[in-house]
């Protein structure tokens, strides 16, 4: 017969059908022999015929020779040959006779003693603990409030865990396993029976009890003697009664008295005694005479050879032994609960000594530090991948410095990543440590002198199922082991490891954020003065072309008419006006051409211009023109880069540049200096040309741009000369800017793309 519940692969689910399934199997006991059920109708009437009684037990020879040898036992001076069975049964009585045909007809079915020399279930040590509830609650029930029948008090404590033999009957090995589970974690057994089989031995025994048509107060008892008192239902037949049994199952177990297969704990007598309205002094009482009540009644349950010596030597054995495993079980879950606290301080140090504003770096030494705590192994290596950066940051327990590998020999970041999925996916199955693979070897080997040469081990820290980093460690296989057995510590001090690593590259990133949006800010507010400039300047340009175009004609026919007028003349004051006339018109003509300049500066041939090479020449140029006192020097980065200019354009820039410079500086003379270097940061060639003169103030510097805008004196410039480089560097794709404080000189900035090298 297949068992409900016997799978290994069962769970702790069980649904209603297998509950059913269960109880159905109960169906296969036999039933209670007709006698046993008619003596317990007949001898619970007040008028019982005892002939009626006689005549019931003479039906069924073998209860008959049962009845006589119990008589014989009670009254051992009676001589065999004169006792009658109607004598034996006035002599023993109807509720003693009762109490034996009971219990005969119920070993009859379950038997008293099991073949199986293996089996958890112990039906000795069961009808022991049966035999012992039984007398200790007909020795109470006078005591109870108000007093039980003694007869049912006996029957109830002998019956009350019927369903415990029901279950070992009929699905052994199922309850094989519920009496294994309940021994290895010493809780309450029904737990134990609920979790496994979906019902507990209350419900079967009720079930067997109300097949048998056992009486209402016995059915009650054996359903409900797990209850305490106050929680009993209303509108039972005998609430006294399941109480009393209540409170001697659990006398008799807190007494290693047999066995229930129950390692529950209970109330302490006198709370027990109050709570079942029994005296705590008759409990006393009843218990120092137990021994010997379950002697005089032990062959009643196939217990003849039970002495009351034996019992109390049976129940200190029990005792000592409970007691053993207690302790075996208290220093198991001290040291459980050594490490699980060794756990909460390297979290509590994690917490505490992660600096405010930790980087990812630090973040992983704290976090190596607390793993290293935890487990009583150094050194801990943390490391961390970041997106788009080859390698690893990797902090050590022992080191107070991260060390940033940028690409160790054989490390592949695909493989890696491959790892640590698979590290995640054993972390979610419970498996928190693993051997390295192959791809984290290289980052072992750069730290071998660390690690040393023992096996090393992976440690996911995770948060949730998102890979944040990985602790290497090197340890003994059997170190190992014992940790694997800490499985939710690991996953609680992993949380707080991802938890501190993941928050610091999250302030991190939010920190590059922010510096990154407060450069956008300032290039954005730079490019919409420059697009503002820019657009004056196109207005301004196109203005300038427009009135060029129109001033040309009208000056070549003043400046033509006066050469005429002047070659025609005789009169030397008329010369000289028609001469003036003329200058006038040169000068005029002169600014048109810059205004047309300006306006168009013609077409942009860009070209790889070798700066080091163009800079040098020019310096010399102006060198050659300006006096002594003023110096004019060139510092250029040994490595310059080409610039991408048209050459014209940025002679042009340069020359503007630099005479505005040297007309800054004072009659005395001073210092112009031109620098140029390779900025990396945007791939741009930049030229610096700064004098110590007189500097601009905020509206000059605001206005230098502005053609035809001048500061100095007037007939000293026209302005254009910013205007025009502004114009010939912005055509090149570059940009100009002036730099320039009242008293400390003025720089001008140039900044051009590079030209791309090739390999």
């Amino acid at each position: 017969m297949r068992e409900p519940g016997s799978s290994a692969a069962a769970t702790s689910v069980v649904d209603a059908q297998q509950v059913e399934r269960v109880l159905a199997q109960l169906s296969s006991l036999p039933t209670l022999a007709p006698v046993a059920v008619r003596l317990l109708t007949l001898t619970a009437r007040v008028d019982a015929d005892l002939g009626e009684v006689v005549r019931l037990i003479e039906s069924d020879a073998p209860l008959a020779a049962r009845v006589l040898s119990e008589v014989q036992k009670a009254h051992r001076g009676i001589e065999a040959r004169s006792v009658t069975l109607h004598r034996a049964v006035a002599l023993l009585g109807l509720n003693p006779i009762r109490q034996i045909v009971l219990m005969s007809k119920v070993l009859e079915v379950f038997g008293a003693h099991d073949a199986r020399s293996e089996a958890l279930f112990d039906r000795r040590a069961y009808w022991k603990h049966c035999l012992a509830a039984a007398c200790v609650a007909q020795g109470l029930a006078a005591h109870a409030s108000p007093p039980c029948d003694p007869d049912a008090a006996f029957l109830g404590g002998l019956l009350h865990d019927l369903g415990k033999a029901a279950f070992d009957a009929c699905i052994p090995k199922s309850y094989e396993r519920v009496l294994s589970e309940a021994e290895r974690r010493r809780c309450d057994l029904l737990l134990i029976e609920r979790e496994i089989l979906g019902t507990d031995h209350t419900v079967a025994g009720r079930r067997v009890a109300e097949r048998w048509r056992l009486p209402g107060e016995l059915i009650e008892c054996i359903w409900l003697h797990h209850l305490p008192p106050d929680a009993l239902p209303s509108g039972l037949r005998a609430p006294e009664l399941v109480k009393l049994v209540w409170l001697s199952d659990l006398l008799v177990r807190s007494h290693h008295i047999g066995s229930s297969g129950n390692s529950a704990a209970g109330p302490p007598l006198e709370e027990a005694a109050t709570m079942a309205g029994v005296p705590a002094g008759a409990c006393r009482a009843v218990l120092a005479t137990l021994p010997q009540a379950i002697e005089d009644r032990a062959s009643w349950v196939g217990l003849e050879d039970v002495a009351s010596g034996q019992l109390y030597l049976e129940a200190l054995a029990q005792s000592t032994g409970e007691l053993a495993r207690l302790n075996e079980d208290i220093r198991a879950r001290n040291e459980r609960l050594t490490r699980t606290a060794d756990y909460f301080r390297a979290v509590h140090a994690l917490n505490h000594d992660l600096p405010f504003g930790a980087t990812p770096g630090e973040a992983c030494r704290t976090a190596a530090a607390a793993l290293g705590s935890a487990l009583g192994i150094e050194p801990v290596l943390v490391y961390v991948r970041e997106p788009g950066r080859a390698g690893a940051i990797v902090s050590s327990s022992l080191d107070a410095e991260e060390l940033v590998l940028s690409n160790p020999p054989g490390w592949s970041d695909g493989a890696v990543a491959q790892e640590e999925r698979a590290a995640e996916t054993m972390a979610a199955g419970g498996l928190w440590i693993a051997p390295v693979s192959p791809a984290l070897r290289p980052l072992c080997d750069a730290h071998r002198a660390l690690l040393g040469d023992r096996p090393v081990w992976l440690l996911p820290i995770v948060r949730g199922r998102e890979w944040v980093a990985g602790a290497l460690f090197a340890a003994d296989a059997m170190q190992v082991a014992h940790w694997r057995h800490e499985t939710s510590e690991l996953q609680a001090l992993s949380a707080a490891a991802a938890f501190a690593i993941s928050h610091a590259r999250t302030r991190l990133e939010s920190a590059r954020l922010q510096e990154g949006l407060a450069w956008a800010q300032q290039r954005l507010a730079a490019a919409q003065s420059e697009l503002v400039a820019a657009r004056g300047l196109r207005m301004t340009a196109e203005m300038a072309a427009g009135a060029a175009h129109e001033l040309n004609t009208p000056l070549a026919i003043i400046s033509g008419r006066a050469q005429l007028l002047r070659e025609r003349t005789t009169d030397a004051t008329i010369r000289q006006s028609l001469e003036e006339i003329v200058a006038a018109s040169q000068r005029a003509g002169e600014i048109i051409s810059d205004l047309m300049e300006f306006a168009e500066p013609g077409e942009v041939r860009p070209e790889s211009i070798a700066t080091a090479a163009f800079l040098p020449p020019l310096i010399e140029e102006w060198r050659g023109i300006e006096p002594q006192a003023v110096r004019i020097e060139l510092d250029q980065a040994v490595s310059l880069a080409d610039a991408v200019c048209d050459a014209s354009h940025l002679r042009g820039a340069l020359h503007a540049l630099l005479r505005n410079a040297i007309e800054a500086l004072p009659e005395a003379g001073g210092r112009v200096l031109v620098k140029a270097w390779t900025d990396l940061t945007d791939d741009s060639v930049v030229i610096e040309v700064s004098d110590n003169g007189r500097g601009m103030t905020p509206e000059v510097r605001a206005r230098a741009f502005d053609p035809f805008f001048s500061h100095r004196p007037a007939g000293r410039g026209r302005g254009m000369g910013l205007p025009r480089a502004l114009r010939w560097i912005r055509a090149n794709g570059g940009t100009l800017s002036l730099d320039s404080t009242p008293g400390g000189g003025t720089t001008a900035r140039i900044r051009l793309p590079a030209a791309k090298t090739t390999v």
